[in-house]
């Protein structure tokens, strides 16, 4: 056999199958699906991670909400119920879904006084308040705040 262009080690290669292999492995599409996946999956992974944290979020706003209710309720329906009552309370309330968060706060005003509206006021950072910081945390001051107003019913 005449191998006009290689030398005896390129001849003794493709005797044994080998460069044919090689060929067929370069022709060959496997594994491009692989690397596909792998180049696409961060950007999956990171809208995943978006979509929980947004969830999150909107749970621990629904939960100050609720909290800030049930207070401006309490308020506005027993005479002795204070604005420090109000607060301790609302603390307590969202001591399991914002336990983290070093900075909430909360204000209660109209307490004890009759004829006035009973305000509650719930605020927390919004990097604070995200679970994996995607949302809200590259420096700026946002924060998710609850508000509830009652009349008085006393």
């Amino acid at each position: 056999m005449n191998w006009p262009l290689y030398n005896d080690s390129a001849r003794a290669f493709a005797t044994h199958g080998r460069s044919t292999r090689r060929l067929a492995m370069l022709a060959s599409d496997a594994g491009t699906v692989s690397i596909e996946f792998m180049l696409w999956m961060p950007l999956i992974f990171t809208i995943i991670l978006f979509a929980c944290d947004v969830s999150l979020i909107y749970l621990k706003q629904a939960n100050m909400w609720t909290a800030a209710r049930d207070q401006a309720r309490i308020m506005s329906t027993t005479p002795t119920y204070t604005n420090n009552n109000a607060q301790s309370g609302a603390t307590a309330e969202l001591f399991n879904s914002l336990q983290s968060a070093s900075s909430l706060s909360v204000v209660a005003t109209g307490g004890a006084s009759n004829g006035t509206d009973k305000v509650v006021t719930i605020q927390v950072p919004l990097c604070q308040a995200s679970l994996f910081g995607i949302v809200g945390c590259p420096g700026t001051g946002l924060t998710l705040t609850a508000r509830v107003t009652m009349a008085s019913e006393f």
